[in-house]
């Protein structure tokens, strides 16, 4: 949610676009049939060469231009216009269209709007970004693209508009414009694939995809279909609408090699990076190089091409890891090998919690379905959902952490919802891992220590508990969005990761925390693990890894070479460690 909104009135506002349904997935109002296009057919853009020799517009001065209005149908509608400084109107350039996500005041700029901007400066393109229709609540007014019946539908024709009203004034590239969006963005955004006419020639879906499908799958893309970029992240909950838009577009007959999929193991949240290479692959066909792996380590074949989430170990010495397809893999301790663990009812879902207990019981959970086995790992059966036990969000829980200690007891988080079990998972009591009292929060990951006491962080979110029923909030000390994971080691030291490189650490059970001098800040961390309190290694984007053996003081990089994500890291004896990650990838590393 946007940073300048005040902490509390932001938070609401994500409880309320998951209560309400359009960012959870569930069903909306259907589109306004009685709406009329207000746009006009010729959207004024053009490619290279004019329909008039030299006759191009040129009315149009380059700058930053905020609070712009467009009369569409008697109503005012608004947006943010960039136009990069060298912008002369001899030359066709071309537009980005971006959708923002849900806010509650202006905003078209809610979300890394600076970045974009300086983006658009580098790679001279104009940015385009409308602001959608709105609603009043009893939390306040909302944004969102879906957020009133017909919006859909009124939104595209504004867009269409929007976009004839700016080629009347600049000279604008028409075969190199393109549209993006984050979270309800991202459905709107793909709301003109239908186009008859397209209006954009590539997309990207950050934090999102589909889930109001305006007849995708009777397009036809024909020669040039557009470059599509999507990325969300494993433990968003929103991942199941980019898998439910890329399943209908290749339905439609979309090629896969005009797709980039951008994997990552985090929240709902997206980044200056990712735009970045967004418009690199939309504009100039070009992904990142795969990378080599260097020295030090070496690949443990688990025979998956499933991008990898997770990892724990049985009492007995198995290992288990859970993918993003539903499918749990068993290393045993006695053979060595890994096999496909046994699952009934097997779904297609992303399972980035999961944990073993001492009486060889194991759970798996994700996308608010929860698989339990008591051999250890070998087979699994479906058990009954985990509440929600702090209000009805998505029906289910979509738990991302699930932490296990001793014969019986277990931790989770998730979305909204914090939840304990005494007796190995049949029944759940709420933790109330919350920002304010009836607030619960964002939770990405908790861990257990020693006696009951555990630290669970999130979204704007640090807390430690002392039952692992009720949490204490801990002020960070740096302002961070998202901490992805959590470690412990005796007696009591815990440390937090997070995006941009951030380590925290504590020594006190999780009361208070400072900043070690970790890793560089273009490394967003996803997993850390730690064999004692000195040796310890944290993992994350682009294949980066990071290794200390004095508790943290100093990391030294050890990353693979590889441009993948790595999902989690566990050590298997002091100098010895497995790291798990995307399309299959598992390396050991060790010296």
């Amino acid at each position: 949610m946007p940073r300048r909104l005040p902490r509390p009135a932001w938070l609401w506002l994500a409880v309320l676009a998951s209560a309400c349904g359009a960012e959870s997935g569930l069903p909306m109002a259907g589109p306004d049939a009685g709406f009329a296009d207000s746009g006009p057919e010729d959207l004024g853009v053009t490619p290279d060469v004019g329909t008039d020799a030299g006759a191009f517009p040129c009315e149009g001065p380059a700058g930053t231009f905020t609070e712009q209005s467009l009369m569409i149908d008697g109503e005012p509608r608004f947006y943010f216009l960039h136009v990069p400084d060298d912008y002369r109107c001899e030359r066709p350039m071309p537009v980005l269209v971006d959708f923002h996500g849900t806010a509650s005041e202006r905003p078209e700029v809610a979300y890394r709007n600076e970045g974009l901007v300086a983006l658009a400066e580098a790679e001279d393109f104009i940015l385009l970004r409308p602001r959608s229709r709105s609603s009043t609540t009893p939390l306040g007014v909302v944004y969102r693209w879906d957020q009133n019946p017909g919006d859909l539908d009124k939104n595209r024709a504004f867009v269409r508009a929007l976009l004839a009203d700016l080629g009347r004034r600049y000279h604008l590239n028409r075969e190199r414009t393109y549209a993006t969006g984050f979270s309800s963005g991202t459905n709107m955004a793909a709301q003109f694939f239908t186009e008859v006419d397209p209006l954009f020639f590539g997309y990207g879906f950050l934090a999102g995809g589909l889930w109001n499908d305006p007849g995708i799958r009777d397009v036809q893309f024909g020669a040039r279909p557009p470059r599509i970029y999507a990325s969300t992240g494993y433990r968003d909950y929103l991942y199941f609408a980019q898998r439910t838009l890329l399943e209908i577009l290749y339905e439609a007959g979309l090629p896969a090699w005009s797709v980039h999929v951008r994997e990552g193991d985090v929240g709902h949240e997206f980044y200056d990076w990712q735009y970045a290479e967004l418009w690199d692959w939309i504009d100039e066909d070009q992904r990142p190089q795969p990378g080599t792996l260097i020295p030090y380590w070496s690949f443990e074949n688990l025979y998956t091409t499933d991008s990898l989430l997770e990892i724990t170990e049985g009492p007995t010495g198995s290992l288990l890891v859970s993918s993003a397809r539903g499918q749990i893999f068993r290393k045993s301790p006695l053979t060595g090998a890994w096999s496909l663990a046994q699952v009934d009812e097997p779904a297609d879902v992303a399972l980035p919690a999961l944990c073993a207990l001492q009486s060889g019981r194991v759970l798996a959970s994700g996308e608010g379905r929860l698989w339990v086995s008591d051999d250890e790992g070998q087979n699994f059966r479906l058990g009954a959902p985990i509440p929600e036990r702090f209000g009805t969000y998505f029906y289910d829980s979509r738990i991302n952490s699930l932490a296990c200690k001793g014969l019986n007891r277990i931790l989770a988080g998730g979305y909204w919802n914090g939840v304990l079990s005494r007796d190995g998972g049949r029944s759940w009591e709420g933790s109330a891992m919350s920002y304010a009292p009836g607030l619960p929060a964002q939770i990405a990951s908790v861990a257990v220590g020693t006696g009951s006491t555990a630290v669970a962080a999130g979204y704007y979110y640090l807390g430690y508990s002392e039952d692992g029923l009720h949490f204490t909030t801990v002020e960070p000390p740096v302002p961070v969005e998202w901490l992805n994971d959590v470690a412990f080691a005796p007696p009591n030291n815990y440390w937090v990761v997070g995006e941009g490189g951030l380590v925290l650490y504590s020594a006190d059970g999780g009361r208070n925390f400072v900043r070690q001098a970790g890793p560089p800040p273009a490394a967003d961390l996803y997993a850390v693990d730690f064999w004692d309190d000195q040796i310890g290694m944290a993992v994350g984007g682009h294949g980066r890894a990071f290794f200390t053996d004095n508790g943290g003081e100093t990391w030294s990089d050890v990353s693979t070479g590889y441009d993948r994500y790595l999902g989690d890291v566990h050590f298997l004896s002091p100098t010895k460690v497995l790291v798990v990650g995307e399309a299959g990838l598992a390396l050991i590393y060790g010296r």
